[in-house]
């Protein structure tokens, strides 16, 4: 969306008005790769079905938290995918970056993990339930890398989340990289409240290559958060009950 920042008028346009043209360009750009995304997401979707009906079912807070966390992690790769389509990259990603904090915190919270803080153990479920600083979502990766085996997760599967959580913290801060997403890469013409032109193609396709990465893995690893917590909690051996802690 063409603007002249100067205008206020242009602004309040910019801030009502949606940007159809580059809507359209962006589907016939990526058509194929939104549609792997969106297939993704629906299986991952059903996937963690069972552990959503759980969590309704049973009022256990652990059920209810980590179904919520997969909720988060789906609907911010939703979300951060829609902005990419409004030309909107670094909202994209710092909402990726909430996507691998949540998949960690779910992690955590289905495999039950006793997280290692000096020379004491912390209980994570406990901690996490009562909003312990320590156990707050942003320091979840962290956390994963120290209990990798008890999360169970392999050796490509950490270095997807600690390379996922170091690209997108690039769009979480002023840095060079969220103010180079602004500048047109021909004009050089500052970009002001999103819209997608070719100038963007480069960086979307980077961009939407993670995100294609990412929610491919997505239903095999819902599916297992969701086997071991339904499991768990379906045999009545979770000790929180309906207390969560």
């Amino acid at each position: 969306m063409q603007m002249n920042p100067r205008r206020e008028q242009d602004v309040f346009d910019c801030l009502v008005s949606a940007d159809n043209h580059g809507r359209e360009l962006f589907v016939s750009n990526f058509g194929s790769e939104l549609r792997a995304i969106a297939e993704s997401v629906a299986l991952g979707f059903e996937r963690a079905e069972p552990l959503r009906q759980l969590a309704v079912d049973d009022g256990h807070k652990v059920t209810a938290h980590c179904s919520a966390q997969i909720f988060l992690l789906m609907e911010s790769c939703v979300l951060a995918t829609k902005l990419l389509v409004g030309g909107h990259v670094n909202p994209a990603g710092n909402t990726m970056r909430v996507a691998y904090e949540a998949l960690a915190t779910a992690m955590l919270l289905a495999f039950d993990v006793k997280v290692k803080r000096g020379n004491d153990e912390g209980d994570y479920r406990s901690a996490f339930i009562r909003g312990d600083r320590w156990a707050w979502a942003y320091q979840s990766p962290k956390y994963i890398e120290r209990h990798q085996p008890q999360v169970q997760l392999n050796d490509e599967g950490l270095r997807f989340l600690k390379g996922g959580i170091k690209f997108y913290n690039n769009y979480s801060h002023s840095t060079p990289v969220a103010l180079a997403a602004k500048i047109g890469n021909v004009s050089h013409s500052p970009q002001i409240g999103g819209g997608y032109d070719l100038e963007m193609e480069e960086q979307v396709s980077w961009h939407l290559k993670f995100i294609m990465r990412f929610v491919r893995y997505l239903p095999d690893i819902l599916q297992q958060i969701t086997s071991r917590v339904t499991a768990e909690f379906r045999e009545g051996s979770g000790k929180e009950g309906k207390s969560g802690a």
